[in-house]
């Protein structure tokens, strides 16, 4: 008897269909992967499985079958006892999976409490002994509050999280995203001794093939709600029969070859040409490039028990360059942008923009950066309000800084939809996009909204932290051949924060590695050579 078996599923928001006529099985003991683009509908079909759905999204046809039980045929109450005893989730945003004003052993103990007849000492050995298994110290976990641990370390958690009533099925979605690729290998390497070990199969929903090759047995294939090709992950890897998948596979390859790409290439990922749009809009400050923009001199932040999140950071960084930031979760790489941005103080050292001293006057460094610095993060959906239309989250910044209009929109300035409308071409984005929400946009589009936001007014330095983490192979490399083209034409010097070295590879000029707070290797290039030295020290194969 099969594990899970979906047939025939659809999924409806309104009128808009988002799965169909899905059909997936998952045997004992199997690792099936879910792969597909940004909007596919691997996310939605995991939540359906346990009757997770957004209210807006309803389930129009087909049968989820778990352990030979149908889905359609249980209680709500007999789903939430589902919950957590057979299926068990690892989601993406493991941040989001706690309350952060709970300390994390009381959550787990609660998780215990709902769905097992235990006493409060069985329950806390029960639970010390799932966080020892994830390699973490257990009793300071248990007393920790989420915000006191690493992004790892949370990924973690949530995997004890989902040992501790031992289901039968795991649903993994994204698990890896937001993790270095050391720490990920080893969150999936715990997965693996956590299917061995209590006998769970496992849905792996991910973009990323390099983890599909190593750890899942079947694999399928999903566009736009369908599933396109399934099967052995060998056979359908190897010998792919649809054309997305091939390109999926020619996205991989791009990515992981040099950053001297052949014409060819370029064609096979079908990359946004937006060239002559901005050739139509005027050229970037080139002129600028070479001069110190950034100084930062022994840089030095320490939070609470004498952690050093920085400790004495050294770099420069050039008019119009982009400076490639890596290193493991946990390395300092995000508390960097957020003192960059004055969002935390410096405890020691100099920090010069354009040569304003930000570590001083605090209140003029903050008037002095408004507008100047802008920043994109990893998660787009968290950086744009749901309850606005995109065309008001594009043009905030033009709204706060009104005399910061760039000289690229023209007589647009006045013109608040016509402003709107030419940024989204820019990022190859069709002027409807405007009237939406963000919930009605995929990952990819989303992203490029909060690109577009960012150059609005035109900055001089954008921090761009992991902008691509959480999209697909193919998404991704539209993103940075449009970051890279916006870069060249507007002329802005970038920060580019990222676990995935084939990323900072395009990117970048010269890339440092952050590791436990220190700068321990920093390239002028990129030479053959040293390749192998980045990869090993970031856990890359």
């Amino acid at each position: 008897m099969s594990v899970l078996k979906i047939t025939g599923l659809s999924l409806n928001a309104g009128q808009q269909q988002l799965v169909h006529d899905l059909h997936l099985s998952i045997e004992k003991q199997q690792w099936l992967a879910l792969i597909g683009e940004s909007g596919s509908g691997k996310t939605l079909t995991g939540l359906a499985i346990a009757g997770l759905l957004p209210q807006a999204v309803r389930m129009t046809n087909g049968e989820i079958l778990v352990k030979g039980q149908s889905l359609s045929e249980l209680s709500a109450q007999q789903i939430n006892g589902l919950r957590g005893k057979e299926i068990a989730y690892v989601f993406q945003d493991y941040a989001g999976m706690f309350s952060p004003f709970i300390r994390l052993g009381k959550q787990l103990d609660e998780t215990l409490q709902a769905h097992r007849g235990l006493g409060r000492k069985e329950r806390k050995k029960q639970i010390l002994t799932c966080l020892e298994e994830v390699r973490l110290p257990a009793e300071r976990i248990f007393k920790s509050y989420p915000c006191e641990l690493s992004g790892g370390q949370l990924q973690r958690v949530t995997i004890a999280a989902a040992m501790l009533l031992q289901p039968k099925l795991l649903i993994a979605d994204e698990p890896t995203t937001a993790l270095d690729q050391a720490t990920g290998e080893e969150i999936l390497g715990l997965l693996k001794e956590m299917q061995e070990r209590i006998g769970c199969a496992i849905l792996f929903i991910t973009h990323d093939l390099r983890h599909v090759r190593r750890y899942a047995d079947q694999v399928a294939i999903m566009r736009g709600g369908c599933v396109l090709e399934s099967g052995d992950v060998r056979s359908v890897l190897e010998q792919p029969a649809h054309f997305y998948t091939k390109q999926l596979l020619a996205a991989e390859s791009a990515l992981l070859s040099s950053p001297t790409r052949t014409l060819e290439q370029e064609a096979r990922l079908q990359l946004v040409d937006a060239d002559q749009t901005m050739l139509d809009q005027g050229t970037g400050p080139a002129s600028t490039r070479g001069n110190a923009m950034l100084s930062a001199q022994n840089l030095v932040k320490t939070y609470p028990q004498g952690i050093k999140a920085l400790d004495q950071v050294s770099f420069t960084l050039k008019a119009g360059e982009c400076l490639g930031l890596v290193g493991e979760s946990g390395s300092g790489k995000s508390t960097m942008a957020r003192c960059l941005m004055l969002m935390e103080p410096l405890d020691e050292g100099e920090l010069l923009f354009q040569q304003m001293p930000l570590h001083k006057r605090k209140a003029a460094a903050r008037s002095f950066i408004n507008g100047r610095i802008q920043t994109v993060f990893q998660n787009p959906a968290a950086s744009l309000n749901p309850r606005l239309t995109i065309v008001n989250s594009l043009m905030e910044p033009l709204d706060v800084f009104k005399d910061k209009t760039p000289a690229f929109l023209g007589d647009s300035r006045y013109k608040r939809d016509e402003a709107a409308a030419l940024l989204l071409d820019m990022v190859g984005l069709p002027a409807s996009v405007m009237r939406q929400y963000p919930h009605e946009l995929s990952g990819g589009q989303k992203q490029r909204v909060c690109i577009a936001r960012a150059i609005s007014i035109a900055p001089d330095f954008i921090i761009l932290d992991e902008p691509t983490a959480s999209l697909d192979m193919i998404i991704q490399a539209q993103i940075l051949k449009l970051l890279q083209r916006l870069q060249q034409q507007l002329g802005f010097a970038c920060l580019f924060i990222s676990h995935d070295l084939a990323a900072v590879q395009f990117m970048c000029s010269r890339m440092m590695v952050l590791e436990r707070g220190k700068i321990t290797i920093e390239d002028a290039r990129f030479p053959a050579s040293t390749i192998g030295k980045y990869r090993s020290i970031l856990g890359l194969h």
